[in-house]
């Protein structure tokens, strides 16, 4: 727990600047993006028929309908906080952002279908969030860039 603590210190230390120059987006190829389709398919018929509410494993992770990000189509079903505090179900206008891209992301309902889902966060959206949950959107981004994108480049080089 320390070592986590320490990490998430340091991450609110950087600023986004800082991410910026460790590269942006990934640009996916087209068969990442076909095989990120299926994926999202699969996944979206096991969050309909599964989870929704609270982690049972962790109470800093809520489970909630299977989405996608607006920017990078990441599958996204889950919200969660940084700091390990318990998180609610995601309500509409509840920002976030995408573990996979870092795009910062405000949860909504789809005007004609009523299904959630997200848009990208405008940065006056973002400036008018508490300090607090500006902090917590910027540890995503930086963990984004400093250990998921570094983490699938790695497994994706790995031989089968």
């Amino acid at each position: 727990m320390q070592n986590l603590t320490a990490l998430r210190d340091a991450f609110d230390a950087m600023t986004i600047a800082e991410v910026k120059r460790h590269g942006g987006i990934p640009a996916l190829s087209e068969e990442e993006v076909a095989f990120r389709d299926q994926v999202a398919l699969v996944l979206e018929g096991w969050a309909r028929e599964n989870l929704t509410g609270p982690d049972p494993k962790d109470p800093s992770v809520t489970r909630h309908v299977l989405t996608s990000c607006p920017n990078c189509h990441h599958p996204l079903n889950a919200i969660g906080t940084t700091d390990g505090a318990e998180v609610h179900a995601p309500a509409v206008g509840d920002g976030s952002a995408c573990i996979a891209c870092g795009c910062p992301l405000v949860y909504i309902e789809h005007p004609d279908t009523h299904a959630p889902g997200y848009r990208r966060m405008t940065e006056q959206e973002f400036f008018s969030l508490t300090h607090q949950q500006q902090n917590e959107i910027v540890r995503v981004i930086l963990f984004t860039f400093l250990v998921y994108q570094p983490r699938e480049a790695a497994q994706r080089q790995r031989p089968n």
